[in-house]
């Protein structure tokens, strides 16, 4: 048996279980992908689910982040007029 099937519940507790470490590793890779991230006067589109949709609407309402932060559930189709994309490259 694989991890998923082991046990009811067993690959969401794995994945919580390991959020901490994961956003310890986030925070230590922002240096390194500075380059990339969106500069002030850039808009962002974040569309996704769960965690990070809320994560996207915390980061809209805190305050923290540069430029302008549009979160949008994955389950909504949302159209814009003009598209700006950026190599991540």
């Amino acid at each position: 048996m694989d991890d998923v099937t082991r046990a009811p519940g067993a690959h969401m507790e794995a994945e919580l279980r390991s959020q901490a470490t994961t956003w310890r590793r986030a925070l230590q890779l922002t240096p390194s992908v500075a380059q990339i991230l969106p500069r002030d006067d850039e808009r962002v589109l974040v569309v996704g689910c769960g965690t990070s949709y809320y994560m996207a609407t915390r980061t809209r309402t805190s305050g923290t982040t540069p430029g302008s932060v549009a979160p949008a559930p994955a389950s909504r189709r949302r159209s814009t007029t003009s598209r700006t994309t950026r190599p991540c490259s």
